[in-house]
């Protein structure tokens, strides 16, 4: 069997057991390399907090509890309002982040329409930058009540720099498991390759259809 690699949450107080939060590999590569450059201290986003919604589904135990949730696509909220230690959005700001979750939805009902009726709004997630901890401020815990305040909710807290990070579920803020994978370095690879070829193929493709119209001009 294939073992994952990936970022286990670092939890620092009494763990729910039976219940883990886990992104997929497509929405990991994303949120550390393009939104909060993991472990880079030359990203020029990271230096001032970071946050927004995370868009996936449950899955649940024979009693209907939550077991395992698995985010699948994250946004993040536009605001000039992000300092080393503070982020706010807007009420507008809320609205655009559900357009987008609802423009998402449409397009996996595409292929997949069963799996569009199961995506629901996760919960959020935010950076603590620098040489800041991973925990949930008063500020934090107050937006939790007010916007995250359901069961099936998630809060998550990242150091990008430290590269370290918590979870926390529902409205009493309860820390659980958490598993960010990494992407496999052979797949990353392949990428590249298959990238480079496709571009050796067009540039090849351009040379004959440029060589085609100066043999007419002729």
């Amino acid at each position: 069997m294939k073992t994952m690699n990936g970022i286990v949450s670092n939890t620092e107080e009494n763990v729910v057991p039976n219940r883990i939060l886990i992104f997929s590999p497509q929405t990991a590569a994303i949120l550390l390399n393009e939104k909060i450059g993991w472990g880079r201290f030359d990203f020029p986003r990271n230096k001032t907090e970071q946050g927004g919604w995370m868009i996936g589904h449950h899955i649940t135990n024979g009693q209907g509890e939550i077991i395992k949730s698995e985010v699948q696509y994250i946004l993040e909220a536009e605001t000039d309002v992000r300092e080393p230690g503070y982020i706010e959005w807007s009420a507008l700001e809320d609205i655009r982040l559900q357009r987008a979750f609802f423009t998402i939805q449409r397009s996996v009902a595409e292929t997949d329409p069963e799996a569009a009726k199961h995506l629901e709004l996760l919960g959020w997630w935010h950076t603590h930058p620098n040489r800041l901890h991973v925990f949930l401020s008063g500020t934090d815990r107050a937006t939790i009540q007010s916007k995250f305040n359901k069961p099936g909710h998630y809060s998550v807290v990242l150091n990008p720099h430290q590269k370290t990070w918590r979870v926390f579920a529902g409205p009493d803020a309860t820390e659980i498991h958490g598993f960010i994978p990494l992407p496999d370095a052979t797949v990353t690879n392949k990428a590249v390759k298959d990238k480079k070829h496709n571009r050796g193929k067009w540039n090849k493709r351009k040379r004959k259809i440029s060589m085609k119209k100066q043999k007419r001009r002729r």
